[in-house]
């Protein structure tokens, strides 16, 4: 089991928004059987905020306890210790939110200002890592070409599963009842919905990943592309 507390030993790291992905990525990097990276954050760390160019809409619901704020202080935080050539590599992951390309910048302009690299040797493109160490990479989610967030890949991976019909019964009784979500954050209402049923009625969607209710949708097609960032961070 990966370490969940502010550990400073290791030589690779993952930063991330919240509790939802935090979860997501320790049951990921347990299927793959990887112990050598840590996940920040975490709900039972604070770090001070610091400021940085701020692309999440204000409106964003979320019951996470970091999100795109958190992003910059871990970052800061990482290089502050001063690891030098211990440090091996980073993997940086947030939601696209309402623009993936104003995310991934966000990113690379929270890397520059935390010292950890410069702006010439950052990744030129997402998920891939960059050529100098500490060898860093970005991913945003569900990509770069798209809005959105995390809970949009969970959606696809849920795909099959036999309560789908109803889920989407749902939502189409709530929209003809003149209720209606906002697309941007269907997935997060529908992966809520999905772990009421899966999980229990009141617990939030991180809850039911970390009870293991989401492993058998680990290793869906939807996060192949982040399972290799994970593989590939893990060999630096």
């Amino acid at each position: 089991m990966n370490k969940t507390n502010f550990d400073f030993s290791y030589s690779k790291y993952i930063v991330c928004e919240g509790e939802t992905e935090f979860e997501l990525l320790q049951r990921q990097l347990n299927d793959l059987g990887i112990t050598s990276i840590a996940v920040f954050p975490n709900k039972s760390i604070r770090v001070q905020t610091v400021t940085t160019e701020d692309t999440t809409p204000t409106n964003e619901p979320s019951s996470d306890t970091t999100g795109t704020s958190g992003i910059p202080s871990y970052l800061k935080a990482i290089a502050d210790q001063n690891l030098g050539a211990r440090l091996r590599g980073i993997l940086v992951i947030r939601d696209a939110d309402t623009d993936a390309q104003k995310a991934e910048k966000a990113l690379k302009h929270d890397l520059v200002k935390s010292g950890l690299t410069v702006e010439e040797e950052l990744p030129r493109n997402v998920n891939e890592f960059s050529d100098n160490f500490p060898r860093i990479a970005i991913s945003i989610l569900p990509s770069i070409v798209e809005k959105g967030m995390l809970e949009d890949l969970c959606v696809q991976a849920v795909a099959v599963d036999p309560i789908n019909d109803c889920i989407r019964e749902y939502f189409k009784c709530t929209s003809g009842s003149g209720v209606n979500v906002d697309p941007l954050y269907m997935g997060k209402a529908y992966m809520q919905v999905w772990s009421a049923v899966r999980y229990r009625p009141a617990a939030p969607f991180h809850a039911a990943i970390k009870a293991g209710k989401f492993d058998n949708e680990l290793r869906h097609p939807a996060f192949t592309t982040l399972r290799n960032l994970l593989v590939e961070l893990d060999r630096l």
